[in-house]
């Protein structure tokens, strides 16, 4: 590879600065380096052996490359790590320009020559992989991590850290910042102060207070494609209504439907709320249900990774069931491509949890709820794909604030999950699963089929089951 070429992936990935034993490393003799910056090819900063490609395009933040740059031990490899209050200004958590710039270094960092006025140093032992976050030409903690160094350190204002805790959510979306409530809460340990402690508690109510406005707001924009499904004492669950090109369905988890086949009836819950109503019921001989995989068993749920269930059902009403549907609800039309999503996006599901059935089993009561998930993995094979969200034993009921400790979420299998767009919903997978609660973590894996696998479940839906609008 030439030479120049060599430099530029050097000079790239450092915001266009380069050191000189890395120009050597490519090739560069170093005493033609003053070629190079007569021909204005090159300009030196003012630290030594560091130089910066003229041509390359500036950036905003382009000297927290340069000081990494400057952080080199003898090997040439940087050992500065953004954080503190600047590393809350880098994540946007906070409103005050830092007078100078906050970098932590391991103990045993020395340097010839004196520090740089402008840099302020924190000694501190390895911080761990978790905690760091790599961006182009430097690294900087995360934003827990940050939190966690300015309480222990002492010296940020109050009225900072309390903004900077509810901005984390907000970034993050209020949702997956709720989702990390727990690992706020633990920043507490960090201080002995009871006026921080205080401060971090009121931070983190006004994150719950704020995320309850914005998960209500997305439960109401996912309601109308949402339904349950009540079997009396075969239980019940959910189902996404659902237009693929010109037919209408439920889509929802096979060991949902197959409930379908051991009742002779079916009420469909209309609204998600905790107000008793009635709803007629429907013969179960007025649904075809389509397994997407017929050989699916309910064991394979014990280890969904291990094996790859296809634990997906198309439900088809009659006419007549789904014009009925048509005056309360909407069917949400698929897409003919998978939509894209992150791991970044914050998701929602709407769903049942713990039903509540009167003896006589005609009038249901629901604690449902809008639940925020924030997928940790995403596993996709030739035909299935799944989304992994950890979630801890405390599920979060939205309309009054408080922590519920359930034993599992009963009634979620088959619910959407959701992401939003400009306050559209996206529908991005469907609940099968959930796994052990593990004591020590204090975490379960809630299992959603992904958009692959939905595209792949359709492929189930043929001519024979069509219906028009």
């Amino acid at each position: 590879m030439d030479k120049e070429i060599r430099l530029l992936h050097f000079a790239e990935s450092q915001q266009g600065y380069f050191t000189s034993r890395q120009a050597v490393e490519c090739g560069f003799s170093r005493s033609n380096f003053h070629r190079k910056i007569r021909s204005g090819k090159w300009c030196k900063e003012e630290l030594w052996g560091i130089y910066r490609l003229a041509n390359y395009p500036s950036s905003t933040r382009q000297e927290l490359a340069l000081w990494t740059l400057w952080s080199a031990d003898g090997q040439g490899n940087p050992q500065g790590i953004w954080s503190h209050e600047t590393a809350l200004d880098i994540h946007g958590l906070s409103d005050v320009a830092p007078a100078k710039l906050h970098m932590s270094v391991p103990r045993s960092f020395r340097k010839g020559n004196a520090i740089p006025n402008i840099l302020c140093l924190h000694f501190v032992d390895e911080i761990p992989q978790p905690d760091l976050e790599i961006r182009k030409g430097y690294r900087v903690t995360t934003p827990l991590r940050t939190l966690a160094d300015v309480i222990r350190k002492g010296t940020t204002q109050h009225e900072q850290i309390q903004l900077a805790i509810l901005d984390l959510a907000i970034q993050k979306s209020l949702i997956k910042g709720l989702a990390t409530i727990q690992e706020m809460e633990q920043l507490q340990k960090f201080t002995g102060s009871p006026e921080i402690r205080e401060i971090i508690a009121k931070a983190i109510d006004d994150v719950w207070t704020r995320a309850n406005v914005q998960l209500a707001d997305f439960g109401r924009m996912a309601e109308p494609y949402t339904i349950g499904l009540s079997w009396g004492d075969q239980g019940f669950g959910t189902a996404v209504l659902c237009q693929y090109k010109s037919k209408y369905f439920l889509l929802t988890a096979t060991h949902v439907a197959r409930a379908f086949h051991k009742t002779k009836s079916v009420r469909i819950l209309l609204r998600f709320d905790n107000i008793r109503r009635e709803y007629p019921v429907h013969a179960a001989k007025d649904f075809t249900v389509l397994e997407w995989d017929p050989a699916f068993d309910n064991r394979m749920l014990d280890d969904v990774l291990a094996h790859q269930p296809k634990d997906l059902a198309i439900i088809i009403p009659t006419q007549a069931i789904v014009d009925m549907l048509k005056n309360y609800k909407d069917f949400y039309k698929i897409p003919e491509e998978p939509p894209s999503f992150s791991l970044r996006d914050a998701f929602i599901s709407l769903g049942g949890i713990e039903p509540i059935l009167s003896k006589e089993q005609k009038t249901v009561t629901l604690n449902i709820g809008p639940y925020g998930f924030v997928a940790s993995s995403y596993r996709q094979g030739p035909e299935v794909d799944y989304l992994i969200c950890p979630v801890s034993n405390h599920t979060y009921e939205m309309r009054n604030l408080r922590r519920k400790v359930i034993a599992s979420f009963q009634g979620l299998s088959g619910s959407g999950l959701w992401k939003f767009i400009n306050n559209t919903p996206i529908l991005v997978g469907i609940a099968i699963a959930q796994d052990d609660y593990d004591s020590v973590s204090g975490l379960r894996n809630v299992y959603f089929h992904g958009p692959h696998s939905i595209l792949s479940a359709l492929s189930k839906l043929g001519p024979t089951h069509e219906y028009q609008p």
